[in-house]
């Protein structure tokens, strides 16, 4: 189990990757991380963040059984964008 990764929740817009070596895991940050504490500050993905919003919010809910709420996924604007 990896008890210290479990603290980050998702977001479509991370600014932390996870990184396996052997059996160990890496939290990396991919940007500056501001101060506080780890679940509100530092996110992970835990899907494809290249997909479309529709389909995130598709895996989201059939793999992971939630829905996103990030920044990205309530950006409407870029939902009607993709549409069009």
């Amino acid at each position: 189990m990896y008890l210290l990764a479990s603290v980050f929740d998702h977001s479509c817009t991370p600014n932390c990757t996870v990184v396996f070596q052997g059996r160990s895991i890496i939290v990396m940050a991919t940007e500056e991380i501001p101060e506080g504490d780890i679940p509100d500050v530092a996110f992970i993905s835990y899907i494809n963040t290249i997909d479309d919003t529709a389909t995130r919010q598709l895996q989201q809910r059939a793999i992971w059984y939630f829905q996103c709420l990030c920044s990205l996924c309530a950006n409407l604007r870029l939902v009607v964008q993709f549409i069009e």
